[in-house]
């Protein structure tokens, strides 16, 4: 078959029909009775330079090829492998045959002869490449040294050879290669990562390099495949204007990802934020994940995000797989977006191949074991937390260890394990560490027992509520009023308040004292404490106890008379009202709304049974003072007078002050 310029299909089979014609004598018009008639002779159709035609589509040409006679057979040269063929790699000339080559092409276009040394060398420093071997002479012919020749020979060659190679290659191979050119040496789910494709799209592209000289495979310690630049091109790609376009964006990529990742880790070093923080990102090989986890702590850190963000970082994680499966910190963040999405079983999981990846992460164990109790699987996690007590980092962070004890002994509260509860802490006053933890939840046990006995055994009863009541003493006493302190404290007034409903506690009168007295020490402390137990809270306690036939109840007393009582801004003397003419009147009504909210009216009668409507904003004091106002409660107020100066049925009041009692 001739030597044709192939740049389509149609071109090809035009030429195997004319070839045919011209060899066999015959006259087909078209490619398909040529193909009908000469189908079962054995033909080889040679093609030269077939990627011109690959660089459109391989498909095309598989088809083409797949179509043939079973006799026919084909014979290609090209720069780009083809998918399910014989490969027979074309060797060098031997140096006798370069050398002959060399001869006879001076022979045929300059005519004189060249010393043979000189021959001997052109043939050698062009590497026996016939086509190098022929630009060095044609350059030599032209007027330059044989040593510039053969130089500027070699480089033209690998010029020409990538440029057409490179105009082959797709535009994720290019990208594939440009990457390796700025990061040398990575598997394909890094390739992955730094562009930002799926596996599919890498794996294509690896497999269109694979066909070229331009990259090699090497194995990594980890017995994965890795991907290298073949050093031979690495200064071909650097001045490539298709490759400058594409390292460009891969360059900026790479970058922006950098950034973004330097800012995570910044971000950590001015909050705080250590190994043994929930949202601890350690410092990682590839920025790709960095950004990935440290836009997922930025959702979790958000108030009541919406649920279609969990759902968009959970198409990430998903997304991103394949590429971080290796990785604890990722598998990390997965369970985070597990738990959020109440998938509790994957979260589990999740935290499981984080941990079984890092064995040495206590903080994302601690994390499971929170799991496990916030879903009363008691027995694994209190394994865990035993597992992390032992471990003995607690002693290295206090945060971590206080929360690693807090877990522990809440999930023997929840587990109704008081006694070995207070068993471990029997000696908290002298722990080196924890001591205000151990304290604390000594005296919930104390006070949790309560709850168990309260209906069947008095003394048992009393006993522990006392109990309660002097270790949470010695805790406030020694540490200060901290907000697990104030915390216990405040359900500890609760139990003590349901007791002493029951009469059949009313009796133990020298540990009711105690009792009250723990309250009448600490209750005010707590409300200035800023924890959320508010002035409200208190007054509601108070007034409880207030109503409790306790004999010598200290809440009787002038003290908390003066603090029970209401005072108001703009409140006004009795005899002073009178003098400028108000009326005195008492609340007898204020509408209650059943949907919430406060009533902004209220009705009034004064000595003669006279009916007033007093609206909030003829109130003089704030909104928080006229929330206060109670029925039974006296007022000065004006009421509205119509044009005759009389005053309708039921008026209305355009100004109310509260009576100073």
């Amino acid at each position: 078959m001739g030597r044709l310029t192939i740049e389509t299909l149609e071109q090809i089979k035009e030429a195997i029909k004319d070839e045919i014609n011209l060899l066999f004598n015959e006259e087909f018009d078209l490619y398909e009775d040529t193909v009908i008639r000469y189908k079962d002779k054995n033909i080889l159709l040679f093609i030269d330079n077939l990627e011109t035609l690959l660089r459109d589509s391989e498909q095309i040409f598989s088809e083409f090829n797949n179509n043939l006679p079973l006799n026919w057979k084909v014979l290609v040269t090209s720069r780009v492998s083809i998918t399910n063929s014989y490969l027979i790699p074309l060797k060098t000339l031997k140096k006798p045959s370069a050398i002959h080559l060399a001869r006879s092409y001076i022979n045929r276009t300059i005519g004189n002869d060249i010393d043979e040394c000189v021959i001997e060398n052109v043939v050698k420093q062009a590497h026996y490449n016939p086509l190098a071997i022929r630009l060095t002479i044609d350059l030599y012919n032209a007027g330059k040294e044989i040593p510039e020749s053969i130089h500027i020979a070699n480089k033209e060659i690998a010029d020409f050879s990538y440029n057409n190679l490179i105009e082959t290659i797709s535009n994720n191979g290019v990208l594939v290669l440009e990457t390796l050119f700025i990061q040398d040496g990575l598997t394909r789910h890094g390739l992955c990562e730094f562009l930002q494709k799926d596996l599919d799209d890498i794996t294509e592209a690896i497999n269109e390099l694979n066909r070229t000289s331009l990259v090699i495979r090497v194995q990594n310690n980890e017995d994965s495949e890795e991907y290298k630049l073949n050093s031979s091109v690495k200064d071909l790609l650097l001045k490539s204007p298709r490759n400058i376009k594409c390292r460009k964006a891969v360059q900026e990529k790479i970058a922006k990802q950098k950034t973004l990742a330097n800012q995570v880790e910044k971000t950590q070093l001015t909050q705080g934020i250590d190994e043994y923080h929930r949202y601890y990102i350690p410092s990682l090989s590839n920025p790709s994940l960095t950004v990935l986890i440290g836009e997922l702590y930025k959702v979790l850190q958000q108030k009541n995000y919406n649920n279609s963000k969990i759902v968009e970082q959970y198409n990430k994680f998903d997304d991103s797989k394949h590429l971080y499966n290796k990785e604890a910190i990722f598998h990390r963040g997965m369970a985070f977006i597990y738990r959020e999405m109440n998938d509790i079983s994957n979260a589990v999981q999740s935290f499981k191949k984080s941990i079984n990846l890092n064995k040495a992460d206590s903080s994302t164990k601690l994390m499971l074991a929170i799991l496990f109790r916030k879903n009363n699987d008691f027995k694994n996690a209190k394994d865990i937390l035993n597992e992390l007590i032992h471990e003995k980092k607690w002693e290295e962070n206090y945060n971590f260890g206080q929360i690693v004890f807090s877990e522990y002994f809440r999930t023997l509260l929840y587990n109704h394990d008081y006694e070995k509860v207070l068993k471990h802490t029997e000696n908290w006053e002298t722990a080196k560490l924890y001591t205000k933890v151990l304290g604390c939840y000594r005296a919930s046990a104390w006070k949790r027992k309560v709850e168990l006995t309260i209906d069947t055994d008095h003394d048992t009863t009393v006993e522990a509520m006392s109990m309660a009541v002097k270790t949470m003493n010695l805790v406030i006493e020694n540490h200060g009023y901290f907000e697990s302190a104030c915390a216990e404290t405040s359900k500890i007034f609760d139990q003590i308040e349901i007791c002493l409903l029951k009469p059949e506690y009313r009796e133990y009168s020298p540990d009711i004292y105690e009792w009250l007295t723990f309250i009448e020490t600490h209750i005010l402390n707590i409300v200035n404490s800023r924890y959320k137990y508010y002035k409200e809270d208190a007054e509601h306690t108070i007034h409880l106890l207030r109503k409790k036939d306790i004999s010598n109840n200290i809440f009787n007393s002038k003290r908390w008379n003066e603090y029970l009582k209401l005072t108001f801004e703009f409140s006004i003397d009795i005899h002073e009202a009178e003098k400028y003419h108000y009326v005195i009147c008492t609340i007898y009504n204020i509408p209650v709304y059943t949907g919430g909210g406060y009533s902004r009216n209220l009705f009034a009668k004064d000595i003669d049974l006279n009916q007033y409507y007093i609206n909030e904003d003829k109130f003089k004091g704030s909104i928080d003072e006229w929330k206060r106002l109670k029925i039974d409660m006296r007022l000065a107020i004006k009421p509205e007078v119509d044009s005759s100066g009389k005053i309708g049925k039921t008026p209305p009041v355009i100004e109310a002050l509260v009576i100073d009692e």
